[in-house]
C-alpha cells in the first residue's frame, strides 16, 4: 500500500500537484491520465521518493518514504520514467542487469543470467542480448529499460514479495505489437500480487488496462475510479476540453482500431 496524505509539490512558485489524498493498493493496475501539464509525471516521482512533497506525506506501508535508504527504496519500487538516454556503450543484457550491482541482494551468477534473460524475453529483446544500447531505436531502448525495471524489482520479491512499479508514459515510442507486450507486463505484475501505476496518453489503451482510473486537471484529482465510471463525456469535455461521447461509432469508411482488443500472435 502506498498512500499520499495532502501531497502538494510546489516549484518555481507554482503548484504542480495539490492537496492528494490518495490510497493505491496491490494487485491492480492504475492509470493516470490528463493533459500536459496535468501533473501526472510529477505524481509519479512523488510517488517513487525522487520528488519530495513540499506539503503532506507519502509512505510504503504505513512508513514515511523519507524514511527508507536509496538502496532499501530500489528493493520495493521501480521507476521507468520518459527520459531513458544511456550514452554509455552498454550490451543490452549488461543494461538490463544494471541494478543488481547496486541492490544488496545475494544472488548467485546463474540467478542473475536467468532474470536478465526472463526480463529480456519478457519485453521482446533476447535477441538483442549482446547488442549496444546505442545502436538501438528509440522503441528499442524504452524496452531494454523496463528490462532493467524488472530486474531490479523481480531481484528482491524473495524479501519483500512483487514491488511497487512505476511507468511513465511506456507505450510512447512503441509500435502497437509492443504496446500490447508491454500492458501485458504491467498486468502481469499487478496478477501476481504487485502494485502498478503507470502514465497513459492513449484513452483506448488506458480503458483495457486500468483496473483504475485518476484523471488530474491542474494538479488536482478530478476523478477516480474504474474506467466506464471516469471515461465519460463529461470528464472529456472538463479535463481535455473536447467533447466526444465515448464509445461514439466513425464516421462510414473510416477505421475504426481499438487497441485493447488485440490479441498477440506469439506466446
Amino acid at each position: 500500500m502506498i498512500r499520499l496524505q495532502g501531497a502538494s509539490v510546489r516549484r518555481g512558485g507554482r503548484m504542480l500537484v495539490q492537496d492528494i489524498d490518495l490510497e493505491i493498493g496491490a494487485g491492480r493496475v492504475t492509470v493516470l491520465i490528463g493533459p500536459n501539464g496535468a501533473g501526472k509525471s510529477t505524481l509519479i516521482r512523488l510517488l517513487s521518493g525522487e520528488v519530495k512533497p513540499s506539503a503532506g506525506t507519502v509512505s510504503l506501508d504505513g512508513r514515511p518514504l523519507a524514511a527508507f535508504s536509496p538502496r532499501e527504496l530500489a528493493m520495493r519500487r521501480a521507476v521507468l520514467g520518459q527520459a531513458n538516454e544511456t550514452t554509455f556503450g552498454f550490451s543490452v543484457a549488461d543494461l538490463a542487469g544494471l541494478s543488481l550491482r547496486l541492490l544488496p541482494t545475494r544472488l548467485i551468477r546463474a540467478e542473475r543470467t536467468a532474470l536478465i534473460a526472463r526480463a529480456l524475453d519478457r519485453v521482446g529483446l533476447t535477441a538483442f542480448a549482446d547488442r549496444s544500447i546505442v545502436h538501438l531505436s528509440g522503441g528499442e531502448k524504452q524496452r531494454a529499460h523496463l528490462a532493467r525495471v524488472l530486474v531490479q524489482l523481480w531481484a528482491s520479491e524473495a524479501l519483500h514479495g512483487p514491488g511497487l512499479l512505476l511507468l511513465d508514459e511506456p507505450i510512447a515510442a512503441q509500435d502497437l505489437a509492443h504496446q500490447l507486450e508491454l500492458l501485458q507486463v504491467a498486468r502481469r505484475h499487478a496478477q501476481a500480487g504487485g502494485t502498478v501505476v503507470l502514465v497513459l496518453h492513449d484513452l483506448n489503451w488506458a480503458a483495457g488496462v486500468a483496473d483504475r482510473i485518476l484523471a488530474l486537471r491542474q494538479g488536482r484529482i478530478h476523478a477516480d475510479g474504474p474506467p466506464p465510471a471516469v471515461l465519460t463525456r463529461a470528464l472529456l469535455a472538463e479535463v481535455f476540453d473536447i467533447d466526444l461521447e465515448p464509445g461514439a461509432v466513425p464516421a462510414p469508411g473510416e477505421p475504426f482500431i481499438l487497441p485493447q482488443l488485440a490479441r498477440a500472435r506469439r506466446p
